[in-house]
């Protein structure tokens, strides 16, 4: 089963430590919902880092995949982070208008922060493949930040990054964006990778010039193949079958691993 884009995806840009959108979920056969979030304290003072302590989407729990922050301490500078979430779907809300609730702590100074959600159907339910984070400090030696990770044929990579400067985005390879944005002193950006061919080992962003903080945060996410079925024989003999494992809920117990 291949991954494919579903439903509509929604963004949101705001300067309070928390903050929350409505995301629209819609049926599918083995969703996914990302949650993609980050930005940066806009007060010089290298003061507490913006993170979030949790997300939910309709109430429930999401879980955190990675995290790219930078690491100013100097007086006079700023730091920047963003965050990938995602909820698979045994533990999505009931179809339909549902809010994504972000509580962010850390920052105590003014913050400019923004958010992206997306959704996909065709995924298999377990945690991420691969995940990586990167960063830079200060004044960007170049304008290209990368994440090094190499994503398996069909899978699905998420990606977000910030710049600690106004301006705009551009991506590598098949990414396609899903936001692209900024407000008084930050840019933000999201992507996806929907069916990687396999090959990639390094997926980019371009920032339009003279970068200053950047970070990059990755997720890849494999496409569901199918159900695996654990057999016993009765008697040993080949091809005589009478046990199929089950979990406490009825699904078969184990995923394709091809």
């Amino acid at each position: 089963m291949a991954i494919a884009k579903a439903g509509t995806d929604t963004t949101t840009q705001v300067t309070t430590n928390s903050y929350s959108w409505n995301h629209t979920l819609v049926s599918g056969a083995h969703r996914i919902v990302i949650v993609n979030i980050g930005g940066e304290t806009t007060l010089a003072d290298s003061s507490p880092i913006w993170y979030a302590t949790g997300v939910t989407y309709g109430g429930v729990a999401m879980t955190q995949s990675v995290v790219a922050q930078t690491t100013e301490t100097a007086a006079g500078y700023s730091n920047n982070s963003n965050e990938i979430w995602y909820i698979l779907e045994d533990d999505l809300p009931a179809d339909g208008v549902n809010s994504i609730s972000v509580t962010g702590a850390g920052a105590t100074s003014p913050v400019e922060l923004f958010g992206v959600a997306t959704q996909y159907t065709g995924v298999k339910p377990v945690v991420p493949e691969a995940t990586d984070s990167n960063f830079v400090n200060a004044v960007a030696p170049s304008d290209v930040i990368s994440n090094t990770i190499s994503p398996s044929v069909g899978s699905l990579v998420s990606s977000s990054y910030v710049c600690g400067n106004v301006g705009s985005f551009t991506v590598d390879l098949s990414q396609s964006e899903t936001m692209d944005a900024a407000q008084t002193t930050t840019t933000f950006g999201a992507c996806e990778l929907v069916g990687a061919a396999g090959t990639e080992t390094t997926l980019s962003s371009t920032y339009a010039t003279g970068a200053n903080r950047l970070t990059r945060a990755a997720a890849s996410f494999l496409p569901f193949r199918g159900w695996k079925i654990n057999t016993v024989s009765s008697d040993g003999e080949v091809g005589k079958v009478n046990t199929v494992a089950l979990n406490d809920i009825g699904k078969i117990n184990e995923y394709d691993t091809t």
